[in-house]
């Protein structure tokens, strides 16, 4: 990988790190810190964070994603 993919995949990693403790400010920094370009890149880095790590709980992809949207909903 280059310098460039890896700094934006610990960044994907520190995204997830800071929204799943709570930490707003971290994220909000994290987000400011990206280019326009990078934008979709960490987007689809922290989507292959998100399945890699369900993989490792019970339930399908499909649960999990039920469980996020009935908690955006509420």
């Amino acid at each position: 990988m280059s310098a460039p993919t890896i700094d934006l995949s610990l960044k994907s990693i520190a995204l997830v790190r800071a929204l799943g403790t709570g930490d707003e400010i971290e994220a909000a920094h994290i987000l400011g810190t990206l280019s326009p370009e990078q934008t979709m890149g960490m987007l689809v880095q922290t989507a292959q964070i998100i399945v890699t790590m369900q993989r490792s709980l019970p339930g399908s992809i499909d649960s999990l994603c039920d469980q996020l949207e009935a908690g955006v909903r509420r």
